[in-house]
């Protein structure tokens, strides 16, 4: 809203930033509100500061290819962490790690996992080819889909496996009343 009103480059990003959701949940997640609030404060006066000594001047001092690539290879990272995730692992740290860590977690595959994100995919691809599609996005249509089939798949309901950090030591891996494990991980199945 701020950018909206102050803003009057047509560079400007004033709208949302789906990717910005995830890292404003980590932080909070990891910092707290109130110390989010500061650092996004913080980052507020970085930015001003930096509009003062008009730094984004030196912006075209790097040419396009860098920045191409550089988006390129972030694109890149994130696809192959996503690759995991949809074999129904965790993804590791590093693009590096992602690679080497593939035909591991592909020989471990959970079907459910990969039948959610296949059905997302083909949702994504497919829906936008139907007559009358456009008044329904496809990632909204994607998101229901998939959510319908790890509800129905007993594998995928991702409410039978706690937060990590609800999660007890691994030494306790069922239940203490019923002896269930969580199906699809690691971890006991809630009482």
């Amino acid at each position: 809203m701020v950018a909206g009103l102050l803003g009057g480059s047509p560079l400007q990003v004033t709208g949302p930033a789906a990717g910005l959701t995830v890292v404003v949940a980590e932080l909070v997640t990891r910092f707290g509100w109130q110390v989010t609030c500061i650092i996004t404060i913080g980052a507020g006066l970085l930015q001003i500061a930096l509009g003062m000594f008009r730094v984004a001047r030196f912006v075209h001092a790097i040419p396009p290819a860098v920045v191409h690539g550089m988006l390129a290879g972030i694109g890149l990272s994130i696809a192959l962490a996503q690759v995991h995730v949809m074999l129904g692992g965790t993804p590791p740290a590093g693009a590096v790690d992602s690679v080497l860590g593939l035909p591991a977690q592909i020989a471990n595959a959970l079907p459910g996992a990969v039948a959610v994100g296949a059905v997302t995919v083909l949702v994504l691809l497919l829906w936008p080819r139907l007559p009358h599609a456009r008044a329904v996005p496809a990632a909204l249509v994607g998101v229901v889909a998939a959510t319908a089939l790890a509800l129905l798949w007993p594998q995928c309901r991702a409410s039978t496996c706690p937060p990590r950090s609800w999660r007890p030591s691994p030494s306790r891996r069922c239940c203490p009343r019923s002896g269930r494990r969580c199906p699809g991980c690691r971890w006991p199945a809630p009482c």
